[in-house]
């Protein structure tokens, strides 16, 4: 199985989840990290563990400051 990378950068982040999780304008950072968050563990949880990683990379771009 080949590994597709792509780049990941806070806009894309932001968009991609505004659409997958149905957010408005209003969404803080800390609200999409926290439900990033929520999904990883889930991942985790699932043994899920590529898409899980996939969320925590996700999770540490949003965090940078």
């Amino acid at each position: 199985m080949s590994k597709i990378s792509v780049p990941i950068d806070k806009a894309s982040i932001v968009e991609e989840a505004q659409e997958e999780y149905q957010l408005d304008e209003n969404t803080t950072m800390e609200e999409l990290i926290n439900k990033l968050t929520d999904e990883m563990l889930q991942c985790a949880a699932a043994m899920e563990f590529e898409k899980a990683a996939e969320l925590r990379d996700k999770i540490k771009e949003l965090s940078r400051q």
